[in-house]
Formats: C-alpha cells, sequence, structure tokens
C-alpha cells in the first residue's frame, strides 16, 4: 500500500510540475509579444543618446543672446567671448536632424542659421555637439565626444 501511495504521489507531483511549466511558458510569452508591439513610431526609430550642446565663438569679437533650437528644446541665451564657448549638458530631446542658431553679432545685427546635425553625428556618439559660429554668418556643427571615464 505504502508503495502504491507513492507512486501516485510520485505521478501528481510530475502532472503538476508539467502544468506549471506550461502555465510559465504561456505567462512569459504576454510581455514578450508586448514588448514587441510597443514602442513604434511609425517606422522612424530615433535613437536616443546622451549629448549635450555647446555654442563656441568663433568670431573675433563678442557675439550676443546666442542659441540653439529644436524641436521642444531652446538653450539659453548666452554671451560667449571670441575664442569662449558655453553649453548645456545631458539634453533630454532626441538628436535632431536640423537646428535653429540664432545671435547678435557685436553690432546688434541679428542671424538666424538652420543647420544640419544628425547628417554628419558619428555613430555611437555621445559628448558635445558643437555649434561653431563663425564670422561672416556661418555655423560648423562639430561633435566632441566625452572622454572615457575608464571604467
Amino acid at each position: 500500500m505504502k508503495t502504491m501511495l507513492t507512486s501516485r504521489t510520485l505521478r501528481k507531483t510530475r502532472m503538476m510540475v508539467r502544468r506549471t511549466r506550461l502555465w510559465r511558458r504561456f505567462l512569459l510569452l504576454g510581455p514578450i509579444l508586448a514588448c514587441g508591439s510597443t514602442g513604434s513610431n511609425g517606422g522612424a526609430e530615433q535613437e536616443f543618446v546622451d549629448y549635450g550642446i555647446e555654442i563656441f565663438n568663433g568670431c573675433s569679437a563678442q557675439i550676443h543672446q546666442a542659441q540653439v533650437s529644436f524641436g521642444s528644446y531652446r538653450s539659453r541665451p548666452t554671451n560667449p567671448g571670441p575664442g569662449r564657448t558655453t553649453g548645456e549638458a545631458l539634453i533630454e530631446e532626441p538628436v535632431p536632424e536640423t537646428a535653429v542658431v540664432q545671435w547678435q553679432d557685436g553690432e546688434g545685427t541679428a542671424h538666424r542659421l538652420e543647420v544640419e546635425v544628425l547628417k554628419g553625428m558619428p555613430r555611437g556618439f555621445e559628448g558635445n555637439i558643437v555649434f561653431d559660429i563663425r564670422d561672416g554668418d556661418q555655423v560648423v556643427v562639430r561633435f566632441a565626444p566625452w572622454p572615457d571615464p575608464g571604467f
């Protein structure tokens, strides 16, 4: 009698283990399917990267009210002297395809240029996007990677 009881208990235990495994597979399938169906951006996946914005005054005179804007982001107006830079770190917007750079030169003339950003960005870039304002109503976009922290 004791052997039958053990054998029956063993069969029930095996059956419960099989059912548990089946349910576990079923329960794991739901979240996997849900992950695959969320986050669609109309096919245009935009990669989020860690980056900052710098405005560099490459002009021979001081510039005023320099700022960069794109999407819902607008940098604070700054007044960097010649050869000086100002910036903001960890922007919480995707890297834009284009950005608008505006400033006033030393004589008070307002300038506004739209520049391409995303097209020139290196793959896997993390660092500062530098908007280099130069004499002659020019803006050059450069990419300055952050140094490797070594850990």
